[in-house]
């Protein structure tokens, strides 16, 4: 389970993500960062989001609109 505030400020990149472990790495309140197990499902998911929306580099985030660009703090 992941602290409300590391959800909102959840800036997922797809070097965040260990496809292997199924484990994604979460930032939160005190520059903390900490690896948070998921589900295989819920990790396939988000590649498949993040790539079909055109997420290609280690440093591209993962949620993203329809058009493409990075979900911001704002809508998420």
């Amino acid at each position: 389970m992941c602290r409300r505030g590391g959800a909102l400020g959840l800036r997922l990149r797809l070097r965040d993500l260990d496809r292997d472990r199924c484990l994604i790495l979460l930032r939160e309140k005190g520059m903390t960062s900490r690896w948070q197990p998921v589900s295989p499902t819920l990790m396939d998911s988000l590649v498949h989001h993040a790539h079909q929306r055109g997420a290609r580099e280690p440093d591209s985030p993962v949620l993203r609109y329809h058009d493409g660009n990075p979900l911001t703090r704002k809508r998420l």
